[in-house]
């Protein structure tokens, strides 16, 4: 519907803006709202390097570009839709690798605290996943990775706020022409 078609080029111009403005995002090559598989539309960012070990700066820039859909539409619409729920999925398993995996957690300090879900214990059930800290320490986690998507939620929607003329002409741009390249994009 036209509907979808709107609520979908406000999503997508809101990653591609977030993408754009934070410095240790890759460039914006291709947005479209055409539907790919379960996708409404999807907003393509290649390298212009490879990269094989990644700061924290650049996994905070990602996430926020990665809520930058989420943002948009509540800054549209005053809610959201569902939309975001794999950028909510990819935001939150970078966070709490973050937290877990990666030691970039001043709450929790360079600790290693698992992720290696693939341990399968004789004595439990086949497939059945296992912690090795305390309900305390899961609830510190789960406390520091909300912490880290509001955080990113709250900048992609600082960014979205500010440049929210180029986020109104980007989506009637994508409404119009339903697929941009970086060209038509940095042009804009």
């Amino acid at each position: 519907t036209e509907r979808d078609k709107r609520m979908v080029a406000i999503h997508e111009a809101g990653h591609a803006i977030v993408g754009h403005v934070l410095p240790n995002c890759d460039e914006v090559h291709l947005i479209t709202i055409v539907p790919r598989g379960q996708a409404g539309g999807y907003t393509l960012y290649l390298p212009t390097e490879e990269d094989d070990l990644q700061t924290y700066s650049q996994l905070m820039d990602f996430v926020a570009m990665g809520l930058g859909g989420h943002a948009a539409e509540q800054l549209y619409l005053g809610e959201f839709t569902t939309g975001a729920t794999s950028d909510l999925k990819k935001a939150t398993e970078v966070c709490r690798r973050m937290v877990t995996q990666y030691g970039m957690s001043d709450d929790m300090g360079p600790i290693y605290l698992g992720g290696d879900h693939d341990e399968v214990f004789l004595a439990r059930d086949y497939g059945q996943q296992s912690r090795t800290y305390s309900e305390d320490v899961a609830a510190r986690i789960d406390a520091e990775v909300q912490r880290k998507m509001n955080d990113a939620l709250a900048r992609a929607m600082a960014i979205l706020t500010e440049h929210r003329a180029q986020l109104d002409g980007l989506s009637d741009l994508l409404v119009e022409k339903e697929t941009i390249d970086r060209a038509e994009f940095v042009a804009f």
